[in-house]
């Protein structure tokens, strides 16, 4: 099932990574580089649909 940001709730961990990603690009004053990126999820394979937060979740879930 894919879940849209703001439109649905995510799962509990996919929403736990999005306010950790949010939290620490804004520590960093990386927060600009998820301006154009959107949090789509699919909740069916357990990814974001966007390749670069996917990116950031494969290393948050080994962390």
């Amino acid at each position: 099932m894919i879940i849209y940001d703001g439109e649905q709730v995510f799962p509990e961990r996919a929403d736990s990574f999005k306010a950790f990603l949010k939290r620490y690009l804004i520590e960093q004053d990386g927060e600009y580089l998820l301006e154009e990126k959107a949090f789509i999820y699919d909740s069916d394979c357990d990814e974001f649909l966007e390749h670069d937060i996917q990116e950031f979740y494969e290393l948050w879930l080994v962390a």
